[in-house]
């Protein structure tokens, strides 16, 4: 299988949905996916489809995604399919950290799609994942975590 993302038609992502949500009642799905929105185009296309199907399912994602893979497009598919809570992995409020860690996520980028996600639906549940005690980490940089845990204004941070 190998270490890249690997994805699964939307065709049979639907029919699942539907056996799930017809013949077991379900009503609630918990996405459990390190790279949700890893391919935009795909995941627009699934969230679209499920959003057709005008069940009265909830979406949440418990795993975080990248602010990089987030655009309005996206959000716009993700909320209209009923999602009600979305995580972003961040790990450091230090640019320095981030690069040493090869985390690419731009501040400005996660920024951006955590106020698109409260245009859409101002009720969805934020949170964010911060990482602390990275190898020759300074105290300077944990307090840059802190700092832009408490800007962001989510509803939840989480700290490891």
């Amino acid at each position: 299988m190998g270490p890249k993302v690997r994805s699964t038609e939307t065709s049979i992502t639907i029919e699942t949905i539907k056996y799930m949500y017809n013949d077991l009642g379900v009503r609630h799905i918990d996405w459990l996916d390190d790279d949700l929105v890893a391919y935009k185009d795909q995941t627009i296309e699934l969230f679209n489809e499920i959003s057709k199907l005008n069940y009265d399912l909830k979406f949440t994602i418990q795993n975080a995604v990248l602010a990089r893979d987030i655009n309005e497009e996206l959000v716009d598919a993700l909320v209209s399919a009923g999602f009600v809570q979305i995580g972003f992995g961040v790990e450091s409020g230090s640019s320095e950290i981030r690069r040493k860690i090869q985390r690419v996520t731009l501040i400005d980028n996660l920024k951006d799609s955590i106020n698109w996600f409260r245009k859409k639906n101002p009720d969805i549940f934020i949170h964010c994942n911060f990482m602390l005690g990275f190898p020759n980490e300074k105290v300077s940089q944990i307090i840059q975590t802190i700092d832009l845990a408490l800007e962001l204004s989510v509803d939840w941070c989480q700290f490891a």
